[in-house]
């Protein structure tokens, strides 16, 4: 499901948002501290969105051995600083 989830229009979307947060959080920014809070909930949202399926994995497999959950971290920010589909 996880592998699944890696090529789906769901996830790109999700990076899409997540990528680059400071053109959203700066474009819907608000004095409100409650619009604010709600802001941050939102980008998180986003964020947990694109990375769930692999966070999964990395706790599976960071159970049973460090070397894997550390390839699977590297994995996760070259995926979140790159452009386009070349990680996944």
């Amino acid at each position: 499901i996880a592998g699944l989830f890696q090529f789906s229009g769901l996830k790109q979307a999700c990076l899409k948002k997540c990528r680059n947060p400071f053109s959203i959080l700066f474009a819907n920014w608000s004095v409100n501290p409650a619009r604010i809070f709600r802001l941050g909930a939102e980008q998180g949202i986003w964020c947990l969105g694109c990375c769930w399926a692999l966070m999964l994995v990395m706790f599976a497999v960071g159970v049973m051995n460090i070397f894997w959950m550390a390839l699977i971290g590297l994995f996760t920010l070259i995926e979140k600083q790159t452009t386009g589909r070349v990680a996944s």
